[in-house]
């Protein structure tokens, strides 16, 4: 039994034949290793293990199991060996820490206990085994149980944990190369992160400023690290250059002359390169400029360090000496546009002049306005400012006078259609050379003083345009009116038409064509010696009204008379009839004897034989058989009492007449019946 086992029930060393009885157990002790063993170890056929003394070796007991009187005949014993086996101390000596780095190799673990043992590890782990030296890898990386074991009957153990840690790579990214102006950047480890920077020029734990000493370079230690079990750090020299002042510190400030010789440029640090844009020539170590070789315009001048590159340009204006000459103009005539020159000076942007008046002379462009300078001669002079020296050029322009008073005439032309018109050129001045004469129906050119006869055919206003030449070259244009007024075609008509002495009142209505706003009318309403004359007799309204007194049916002669501004005329005559009343009665009889009494028969009445009724009018005697004796179609003619066709004279009887005859008051063709009595 392994010293820790407690108690042991002695009876199942017992047969079942054996009597039982309590504590009749004796210990003897085994005589190779005596121990003083109290009989109390056995209680109630219990073995108390766990009360002997303890021992590192195996300890054998000797328990004898009596009955009886043993030193007489009528007892008995019997015993049982009981090996008693220690269990050893497995305790493992701490280590200083529980965790550790895999990089220190080996580590050794040691027992505080009894030796003998043998030691293991889990997790792929490598130890020695009689030794306890434990082997560390690059690979040994994790949790590890280290276990120390002893005995083989009373087996037993203790274990240990390590925990093994493999260190960061604090390896840092080369920023390459860095210039004082740089922007601050961020620091960068090749492998792992969440490590420490230190350094000059760290600021916010992770980020490097390049500008830490100003424009000035040097070389700065960055450290990355990382500390706990496996503390480790790596540094980097960062080389930051130096950023020179590229400043040129005296361009110009006004153009330069070419003639003033070279002009040298300064910069702020010296050691840079000079350099100047298109065709300019500068020395490149020194910035002198040569002016002569480089020749006028505008250039850039530029100055740069190298290294950290950076730069610094300017502007320079080299002057040349200018060309001033101007060509000649002119002459011109004073009422001519402005004027341009032909060929402008080769150097551009002087200043043009004029005298003895001012003014008449764009100062940029040099364009001559003739109308402000006036007849003479004008000194026009253009001039060449800047930091060269000054030169200028002067011409002399004429300028030709207009002739003050001259015109385009007659005016105020006003004809009849055809209207034949002479024109011609007037002037106070300068004499015409040629005139060109232009209208809508007319292109002609006259010489001099020659007039221009032309028919106007039509009706109409024509502006007629001349272009004159003049002797003395100048140009000008003026226009007549000529207004051709057609011949009036005068017109009207009236109402009533069938107006009767009863009442004798027309209205007219003008009616005439080809006439203006301003045609006069003359109307002659129908005067007459053999009349009574009409109110009014004449009239200049362009509709009158007249009123005919006289008090029989009588035709009047109407005429109209119109005239046009340019006494253009015409006349138009018309008749019209102011009739009597319409009217027919008869007698009921008469008496053909040839006494001059009552001797014949017709309708009476008025207007029978108005002119509108002339091809209407029947007069006709039917007998008592309503047979036609007699007939006539000329109004008032009288029937005589005979027949038509025998010129017989007809019985004395009762006849019945018929009459057609023409209303012109009414304007219809009226019949009328009656009986007439022929008496003898």
């Amino acid at each position: 039994y392994c010293s820790s086992a407690g108690d042991v029930d002695l009876k199942q060393f017992l047969s079942n034949s054996t009597t039982t009885k309590d504590d009749p157990w004796e210990i003897i002790q085994d005589v190779s290793i005596p121990v003083d063993v109290s009989s109390s170890i056995i209680d109630n056929n219990k073995f108390n293990i766990s009360s002997l003394p303890a021992d590192s070796v195996d300890v054998t007991y000797i328990l004898i199991y009596s009955l009886g009187d043993l030193a007489s005949n009528c007892g008995a014993s019997d015993s049982v060996w009981i090996t008693v086996v220690p269990v050893l101390d497995p305790t493992i000596t701490p280590l200083p820490s529980p965790d550790t780095c895999n990089t220190v190799g080996t580590i050794a673990f040691n027992n505080t206990g009894d030796n003998g043992g043998k030691w293991s590890v889990d997790n792929g782990g490598v130890i020695d085994s009689i030794t306890g030296v434990m082997t560390l890898k690059s690979e040994t990386i994790g949790s590890y149980s280290i276990t120390y074991s002893l005995g083989s009957y009373c087996p037993i153990d203790s274990t240990v944990k390590l925990e093994v840690d493999s260190p960061f790579n604090p390896k840092i990214v080369d920023p390459g190369k860095i210039c004082a102006y740089d922007s601050v950047f961020n620091l960068k480890a090749e492998v792992d992160t969440g490590g420490l920077w230190s350094g000059v020029g760290v600021i916010n734990d992770s980020v490097f400023n390049p500008k830490v000493n100003g424009n000035d370079g040097d070389v700065y230690p960055i450290k990355y690290s990382f500390s706990g079990t496996c503390p480790v750090d790596s540094t980097l020299n960062f080389v930051v250059d130096t950023v020179y002042d590229p400043t040129i510190t005296n361009e110009p400030s006004s153009n330069v002359c070419i003639t003033s010789g070279p002009y040298t440029f300064l910069g702020t640090d010296p050691g840079g390169k000079w350099s100047v844009d298109g065709v300019g020539v500068i020395d490149s170590i020194t910035g002198e400029m040569d002016l002569d070789s480089t020749g006028g315009g505008d250039f850039t001048v530029v100055y740069t360090h190298s290294g950290c590159f950076i730069s610094d340009k300017v502007s320079i204006t080299i002057d040349t000496v200018g060309i001033p000459d101007i060509t000649a103009m002119g002459p011109f005539c004073e009422n001519e546009p402005v004027q341009s020159h032909d060929t402008l000076p080769l150097t551009q942007g002087g200043v043009w002049s004029s005298t003895p008046v001012s003014g008449v002379i764009d100062p940029s462009t040099g364009e001559f306005y003739p109308a402000l300078a006036g007849p003479g001669s004008h000194l026009i002079r253009y001039e060449l400012f800047g930091t060269c020296p000054d030169v200028w050029d002067t011409t002399t322009v004429i300028v030709n006078d207009l002739p003050d008073n001259w015109s385009t005439g007659p005016s105020g032309l006003v004809g009849c259609e055809p209207f034949s018109a002479k024109l011609g050129i007037e002037s106070d001045g300068s004499l015409p050379l040629t005139t060109r004469w232009i209208s809508s129906s007319l292109d002609t050119i006259t010489n001099g003083l020659d007039s221009l006869d032309n028919t106007f055919v039509n009706d109409g206003v024509y502006t007629v345009y001349s272009w004159v030449e003049f002797e003395n070259e100048c140009l000008d244009t003026g226009s007549v009116q000529v207004r051709v007024d057609p011949i009036p075609e005068p017109d009207f008509d009236w109402n009533p038409k069938n107006t009767t002495v009863l009442e004798p009142f027309i209205q007219f209505e003008n009616l005439s064509k080809a006439v203006y706003d301003d045609t006069e009318y003359l109307w002659d309403l129908g005067r007459s010696i053999d009349k009574r004359i009409p109110y009014p007799a004449t009239s200049i309204e362009v509709n009158p009204s007249a009123t005919y007194p006289d008090p029989d049916s009588a035709s009047y002669w109407i005429s109209l008379t119109a005239t046009n501004q340019g006494g253009c005329t015409n006349k138009v005559v018309r008749r019209i009839w102011i009739l009597d009343n319409f009217s027919v009665y008869t007698p009921n009889a008469f008496t053909p004897d040839g006494n001059g009494l009552n001797d014949v028969f017709f309708p009476k009445g008025k207007n029978h034989n108005n002119i509108e009724g002339s091809f209407e009018y029947h007069f006709m005697i039917f007998n008592r058989w309503g047979q036609m004796v007699w007939e006539s179609k000329t109004p008032y003619q009288p029937w005589d009492g005979t027949e038509l066709k025998t010129s017989n004279k007809v019985q004395e009887d009762v006849y019945v007449w018929k009459l057609k005859v023409w209303d012109n008051v009414e304007s219809t063709l009226k019949t009328h019946y009656g009986r007439v009595s022929l008496l003898k």
